[in-house]
């Protein structure tokens, strides 16, 4: 028995320096030759092989936007110049992060509006990503974002005014008020967490709680690992603490939200008799309602979550194309990065490509959709005005294929809406 134990640790060490020489020769190729498409196919097929989810980032320049100075803008608040659009802001972020920020803002809003943190993940979860954008933020790091935000001007004043010492400094309720109509919507659920040690996964608590849950392998690596640990070459407890955590619903962050729900929603949400409440979430039926009409209003209220989520980021991702951050501006290309990158349902095509196939009217649906959850959100929503591209696109009755088989038009399309300003 002993010697079969030694028989497969050998194996074992053998398999596993084999890998590690692979991967040291595709990090050498992939460093002298980026461009090398054979080097990005083997490594890719070698990430699967391995049961891991390839994920290729390549970074563009801004398309033909240097600033006044003649140099690409550096920071978050340089302007720049563009043959297609003219002067505009540069902000920071590439195609994935600027549409994923969009897409988690959202979330943290909805849940001050009396969604649960559970129940959000659940809804994104029944759409087809993988993993909600809580679960998702946990398992990034909510410092990671934390610093991102401090790091951005915009986020930076935002952040000063919706933190506990904010409410001082604004000078109450009206200044409060004034301060936001003139900053984007912003929730501070991630950064109140943040000073409360809650860092995600890897402290044990974020939006949610998690406990180690020990996981036994199966297979041959299951019994190479069993018997490594055998003779002394692997620690058991090491195999035990690589499991991955189990999540657990964390009713105090729940809680929270509702308490910034309280104070905060009321400044941003119009105030006017009679203002349209677009996209408010039904009722969730009670625990004790069972049939089909329960179900039907449960999968009502799943339906909103998913629209209220998914409308910021093709709203985002037209902004991309209209601000030329995409360098071939082919919206093929953003639905490409979410899909391989970021969870995005493949089989849905896509942001673009759901907005056009899969809402029923299509963009100029989505449009009219944006239009009216901006009017819900008087205060600091230029974030869900349409974009320019967007407007003129439904204007043309044109579409997203348009774009992909002539990426020319984006820009004939923006000289003409500017022209009609």
């Amino acid at each position: 028995m002993f010697f079969v134990i030694s028989v497969f640790s050998i194996i074992s060490i053998a398999i596993f320096n084999f890998i590690f020489a692979l991967l040291f020769c595709f990090n050498f190729l992939t460093s002298q030759f980026p461009s090398s498409r054979a080097c990005i196919a083997a490594g890719v097929a070698l990430t699967r092989a391995l049961g891991k989810t390839p994920v290729v980032c390549v970074c563009h320049p801004l398309h033909g936007a240097l600033t006044r100075g003649g140099d690409l803008g550096s920071g978050a608040g340089a302007e720049t110049t563009s043959p297609r659009s003219g002067p505009r802001k540069f902000r920071p972020g590439f195609v994935g992060n600027r549409v994923i920020f969009a897409y988690v803002r959202e979330a943290m809003l909805l849940t001050e509006e009396g969604a649960s943190v559970g129940e959000i993940d659940a809804a994104l979860r029944s759409f087809g990503f993988p993993i909600g954008p809580f679960e998702m933020s946990d398992l990034a790091g909510l410092d990671v974002g934390h610093r991102i935000r401090q790091a951005n001007p915009e986020m930076t004043a935002a952040m000063s005014a919706h933190s506990p010492a904010g409410a001082l400094e604004a000078g109450g309720t009206r200044g409060r008020a004034r301060a936001a109509e003139r900053l984007p919507r912003y929730s501070p659920l991630a950064d109140r967490l943040v000073l409360g040690g809650r860092l995600g996964m890897k402290t044990g608590r974020g939006f949610y709680r998690y406990a180690p849950q020990e996981k036994r392998e199966s297979g041959l690596f299951g019994w190479l690992a069993t018997g490594a640990a055998a003779v002394g070459l692997l620690d058991a407890s090491a195999i035990a603490a690589s499991s991955k955590p189990v999540a657990q619903l964390d009713p105090t962050v729940d809680a929270l939200a509702a308490q910034l729900g309280r104070e905060f929603r009321p400044l941003r949400h119009a105030q006017a008799p009679g203002a349209p409440a677009f996209l408010a979430l039904p009722a969730l039926p009670k625990a004790s309602d069972v049939g089909a009409s329960a179900a039907t209003a449960r999968a009502q209220r799943a339906d909103s979550i998913q629209l209220r989520l998914l409308l910021p980021m093709v709203n985002e991702a037209f902004h991309l194309l209209g601000e030329g951050i995409v360098a071939s501006d082919r919206p093929g290309d953003i639905d490409t990065c979410l899909c391989l990158g970021f969870g995005f349902p493949a089989w849905r095509g896509g942001p673009l490509f759901w907005a056009e196939h899969c809402v029923p009217g299509g963009l100029p649906a989505v449009e009219a959709s944006l239009a009216r959850l901006a009017a819900a959100f008087p205060a600091g929503a230029a974030d869900l005005v349409p974009a320019p591209l967007l407007k003129a696109l439904v204007l043309r009755g044109l579409g997203i294929w348009d774009l992909q088989d002539r990426p020319w038009l984006v820009g004939e399309l923006l000289r003409g809406a500017s022209a009609r300003l």
